[in-house]
């Protein structure tokens, strides 16, 4: 899964892991929804209709309300092309100034401008020629598809547990909280990053001390792997693989943990 399906690069993007989660996923019956408590650039959801396209309901949640709002924009040809080309607007003569200027502001047009050319290299501004001024791209992210053709839900809340409505046989949970043990930067600015954290120490505490194989909907994480993990979750351990990060190659490896 080397190309990217979204529509730039976002931290914890787990296009290139997909592989390792379906051969676990493949293991699963009965199952009628998919939820991802943190969706991101939802990779397992994206890929997963790609395997078995129209089969299954998609709820999708990110406490990042631009990232759900770029969602839903994209849904609609019309609004995605309006964004499009206000983006565009802006990004004429651009330069580091007007750059910061407009990622400061509280607007869609912000994010996707500073997530396409900062977040992946925090403090960096590209001002070279190189620069694509031209977002028209985005229309032909293969995620567009997805998002137009698959039964999806966005929500923006916080999770800090698992819903009742959700625990159900019928739903499959792909759990992906920032890891507490790396560094959370890119997920967040400096503010919000203890929400960040708050919210995947719920979700930690919230699956062991529950004890995952009591619970009915069907769970698989993806965590890295540490002692307090192995620790944590013991026998549900089902399977690890290396893992790289792209920017600052770094490697370590993965845990997968179910209770199926």
């Amino acid at each position: 899964m080397n190309k990217n399906h979204f529509f730039f690069g976002y931290a914890g993007n787990k296009r290139n892991e997909f592989n390792n989660a379906y051969e676990e996923f493949k293991k699963v019956k009965d199952i009628t929804t998919i939820y991802e408590p943190f969706c991101g650039t939802s990779a397992f959801s994206y890929f997963l209709s790609v395997k078995e396209p129209k089969k299954y309901k998609y709820i999708l949640n990110d406490n990042n309300k631009q990232l759900i709002e770029l969602y839903k924009t994209a849904q609609d040809e019309k609004k995605l092309n309006t964004l499009i080309t206000t983006i565009n607007n802006l990004m004429v003569d651009i330069d580091k100034e007007k750059y910061l200027v407009i990622v400061k502001q509280d607007t869609l047009e912000g994010f996707v401008i500073k997530y396409k050319y900062y977040t992946i290299s925090p403090g960096l501004f590209p001002l070279n020629k190189k620069i694509n001024k031209d977002f028209s791209y985005m229309e032909n992210c293969p995620i567009i598809n997805f998002l137009r053709n698959e039964n999806i839900t966005f929500t923006n809340e916080t999770v800090g547990a698992i819903k009742d409505e959700y625990n159900n046989n019928e739903t499959f949970i792909f759990l992906d909280p920032p890891y507490l043990t790396e560094c959370n930067d890119f997920y967040s600015d400096s503010s919000a990053n203890d929400f960040y954290s708050y919210s995947s120490a719920n979700i930690y505490e919230y699956v062991s001390n529950n004890c995952i194989n009591n619970l009915k909907c069907e769970i698989l994480m993806i965590l890295s792997d540490n002692w307090i993990i192995r620790l944590l979750f013991k026998k549900y351990i089902k399977n690890t693989y290396k893992k790289q990060y792209q920017c600052s190659k770094k490697k370590i490896n993965h845990v997968l943990i179910t209770n199926f």
